[in-house]
């Protein structure tokens, strides 16, 4: 490359490289860098299990955690070890299935859990909670029939009788947190509360939705907190074991255990625990994933034989052929097409093992002493009166039959031991 080619090379980086340069600082001084959240979707996983967020909490922290669904693990225990977290406790749990959750929870089990109604004597609450004697009441029930009056009296006995109540009275106990609304009013429906926690300087600060009370009816439980307004968490020893009954368990959800010290509350209940079950519906599964996962190797096994029914159903059938005229057939045709459905499905060897046999017979019964003697004896003896070799009579008779040119050869072997057989007749 001459010296002047080099210079206008090097002229033209330059040239390249002051106009990137330049293009950099303008770009920079005209342009500004600004963050923007962008709220999207809730996921189907996170919309199915309403505690998958405090599950990655947990194994973030090191601890083992896992979210089921169904009522498995409630009657399957897990081992005495081990936290459940029960979002919604079933009513329907039997005298043996009830005297195995209080032996597991002797044995040094950790229970966490609400009740799933409010208290009323028309229908009596959980067994469990009626032993232990935990009542949920509507701080916010109008006052009516003496049935309401007796649960306000008892209200009375443990909130201030000052506070006021600015809550919507809720006839049923709720879930479902509303989406979609702004951070003041959905506050607007819980309220504080501080709870002393051991070796913490600083309480913790929860809140629990309004109008839900608890009540220690027995007086057995040795660790109470709430607000002015009434108790929302109470502890209850049992040996080793121990059950945290909170006023309600959306504080935990994925829409608020990132509010206040929730999360920190859920790692103290945990605390200790060789593995945390976080139950969040009492639903079970669809049946083809309930079938999936109790017998995966069947399920494949029946695919399995699926695709080779089809397989062997398309193999035996073989494929469509094209609809032929509507004009009426003769016999020729009638006896071509059923040849070759023979051929077809059952070889060469099934269009004349009928005949070969007949034939063979034949010869035996006009000749009995064919009936003593050996198969290569007797095609030697067919085969001089009929004037065919030996070998020809012993592959047409008595031959494997896979081949076209087989079947040609046998066939007109066989139409000799015919005609051979008829002249015999005719002699006699």
């Amino acid at each position: 490359m001459s010296r002047g080619n080099r210079i206008v090379l090097w002229l033209l980086a330059l040239l390249v490289c002051a106009g990137l340069g330049w293009y950099g600082v303008w770009f920079f001084d005209n342009h500004e860098r600004h963050s923007r959240k962008i709220r999207v979707d809730v996921s189907p996983q996170a919309r199915r299990n309403p505690l998958l967020a405090a599950e990655r909490y947990l194994l973030r922290g090191g601890v083992a955690a896992e979210s089921v669904s169904g009522r498995e693990l409630i009657e399957r225990l897990p081992p005495p070890s081990d936290t459940l977290v029960l979002r919604r406790l079933p009513r329907a749990l039997d005298e043996a299935r009830l005297e195995g959750l209080i032996e597991w929870l002797r044995a040094g089990g950790y229970l966490v859990l609400t009740p799933s109604g409010f208290w009323s004597e028309e229908e009596p609450g959980h067994p469990l909670l009626e032993e232990l004697g935990v009542r949920l009441v509507d701080g916010c029930a109008v006052t009516g029939d003496s049935a309401e009056e007796e649960v306000m009296t008892e209200v009375d006995a443990v909130a201030d009788p000052d506070a006021g109540c600015d809550c919507t009275c809720q006839e049923e106990a709720g879930d479902e947190v509303l989406d979609d609304v702004a951070d003041d009013e959905e506050e607007a429906g819980y309220e504080q509360t501080l709870i002393e926690v051991e070796q913490q300087f600083d309480p913790l600060t929860v809140q629990f939705r309004k109008g839900r009370y608890l009540i220690d009816s027995e007086g057995l439980a040795d660790v109470s907190a709430g607000s002015e307004a009434g108790l929302h968490l109470l502890r209850y020893r049992l040996e080793q074991g121990a059950v945290y009954v909170l006023s309600d368990l959306e504080l935990f959800d994925n829409r608020r255990i990132g509010k206040h010290d929730h999360a920190y509350l859920l790692s103290i209940l945990t605390e200790g625990s060789r593995k945390v079950w976080l139950h969040y519906s009492l639903d079970m599964p669809g049946l083809p994933s309930l079938l999936w996962e109790r017998a995966p190797f069947v399920l494949s096994a029946l695919g399995v034989l699926l695709l080779l029914f089809g397989w062997r159903l398309r193999h035996t059938t073989g494929p469509r052929l094209p609809a032929g005229g509507r004009g009426r057939r003769n016999l020729i045709e009638h006896i071509d097409a059923a040849a070759a459905h023979t051929w077809r499905c059952a070889g060469a060897g099934g269009l004349f093992s009928g005949n070969r046999d007949a034939l063979e017979l034949a010869w035996r019964r006009h000749h009995p002493l064919l009936n003593r003697m050996e198969r290569r004896a007797r095609c030697e003896w067919i085969g001089e009166r009929s004037g065919v070799a030996a070998n020809a009579v012993e592959r047409a008779l008595y031959g494997a039959v896979e081949r076209d040119q087989d079947f040609i050869r046998a066939t007109a072997v066989l139409q000799r031991l015919t005609v051979g057989l008829r002249q015999k007749r005719e002699r006699k």
